[in-house]
């Protein structure tokens, strides 16, 4: 039974922060649920009656994350083929930039949380701090971290967490907490392994400020993104164990030449002794206004997009759809492309090789040669322009190419 947005009723999913079991639905995102490549079908965009604090509801357990980061991993290819984006690289520094300043002396025991192949743990080698350790899912990650940048990364999540307690002095999670699913045990794992009178590093997007960024519609709302954190909430759930505040930074950072991310960076301690008196939650009014602007904005371009699709449809010529992650699997979930005349998925992870989706196969780049006569619809803004140079320049192919983006037209 579809439920209209803007209706209230109860959670499925417990709020996180203050306990809440009623809400308002925003929005319901939508994916198709084909095949291997994808586990979750959708989920309700939800915000809390009683502290404001905006999440994903109807969605699984966390094992079932906790196995699609290990499984799926889409962060190491780039480390693993010899490249690294610049933007990764500046995105890092500027995340550095704004945390370093906040470490109290550089024999700091510094832990990075879902560190990816530990990038920003070497800005902080490189600033002077030599007490560094990664924690990441993935298995390549820990070993590009190591063969790259001589940085430790043990193999983890949440879940199975395995430090001493009180062992950091700055625990950072870039990226992290917008994909965990079981937050009241990852705010457990962070308090337990955070000394007293340590830092806790935590960098989310801003979902106050959705809008104000660049990206495909409904991007946000992620098969991956399952919290959607603003300066408020985020302060609300740390302090439901202990943690105060010291800085709460907004900024946006890029993700690529042609999109950027709102993000919030916000700097907690831990205090020395426990405060008796039970934590004020402030309701987060600023984020639910803030996701209601973002959800407007969006249905404007998915409307433009929609048409794109409708036109394939009505072609009926045989098509590669290039990229098998959120923007597709939300559009043949919400548009007619399930019924466009798809001859098989294209992907740059390998991880995706070997999957299928409409039971079609997710194929490796290198076999575009073998579809000369076929088009490509390249199902990805953030990284149209660099599927494009692939194809003409790397794979020197000659098929015609689908935009839905007007960054660059042929």
């Amino acid at each position: 039974m579809t439920v209209s947005e803007g209706a209230r009723g109860a959670f499925r999913r417990i709020c996180a922060v203050c306990g809440g079991t009623e809400g308002e639905l925003l929005y319901q995102q939508r994916f198709a649920k084909e095949g291997n490549a994808s586990f979750l079908d959708g989920y309700d965009v939800v915000a809390c009656d009683n502290c404001g604090f905006a999440f994903a509801d109807h969605i699984p357990d966390q094992k079932w994350f906790d196995a699609y980061y290990g499984a799926m991993s889409k962060y190491e290819d780039s480390a693993l083929s010899g490249t690294e984006s610049k933007w990764e690289v500046e995105k890092m520094r500027a995340v550095a930039k704004a945390m370093i300043p906040y470490v109290p002396e550089h024999a700091a025991q510094i832990v990075d949380i879902g560190c990816s192949t530990g990038r920003l743990l070497a800005h902080f080698r490189d600033a002077g701090f030599e007490h560094i350790l990664g924690v990441d899912p993935s298995p390549a990650c820990a070993q590009i971290a190591m063969q790259r940048f001589g940085i430790q990364v043990d193999t983890g999540t949440f879940s199975n967490l395995d430090l001493p307690e009180g062992f950091a002095d700055v625990m950072i999670l870039t990226g992290v907490l917008e994909h965990v699913r079981d937050l009241g045990q990852a705010l457990d794992k962070i308090a337990f392994h955070t000394k007293k009178g340590g830092r806790v590093f935590i960098s989310v997007p801003n979902a106050s400020r959705y809008a104000e960024g660049e990206d495909a519609p409904f991007q946000e709302f992620s098969i991956e993104h399952i919290n959607f954190f603003g300066p408020g909430s985020l302060s609300n759930l740390m302090a439901t164990r202990g943690f105060v505040p010291i800085a709460m930074i907004e900024d946006m950072l890029p993700v690529n030449l042609r999109t950027k991310t709102p993000v919030v960076h916000g700097i907690f301690c831990k205090p020395e002794e426990e405060s008796s008196p039970p934590f004020q939650i402030i309701k987060d009014t600023t984020t639910i206004g803030g996701l209601r602007n973002y959800i407007t904005q969006c249905r404007s371009e998915d409307e433009r997009i929609r048409n794109i699709v409708a036109g394939l449809v009505q072609e009926k010529k045989p098509l590669l759809v290039w990229g098998v992650g959120t923007h597709t699997l939300r559009l043949l979930a919400e548009s007619s492309l399930v019924q466009a005349n798809i001859v098989a998925f294209v992907d740059g992870n390998p991880r995706y090789h070997g999957c299928r989706v409409l039971n079609l196969p997710v194929l490796a780049p290198k076999v575009l040669p073998d579809y000369p006569d076929v088009a490509v619809l390249i199902s990805s803004r953030a990284y149209q322009e660099e599927i494009a140079s692939e194809i003409r320049q790397t794979l020197k192919c000659t098929n015609k190419i689908v935009r839905f983006y007007s960054l660059t037209q042929e």
